[in-house]
């Protein structure tokens, strides 16, 4: 059961981590996309 959270809390950091180094980029292209207005 340990191994099975502690798979999911990986997961769940990858996850997290790929939104961060990605919500740069989608704030650019929301903002380019007018979306900021």
């Amino acid at each position: 059961m340990a191994d099975l959270y502690q798979a999911q809390l990986q997961n769940w950091q990858d996850f997290t981590n790929q939104l961060v180094a990605q919500a740069p980029v989608t704030g650019v292209v929301f903002a380019l996309s007018g979306g900021y207005l």
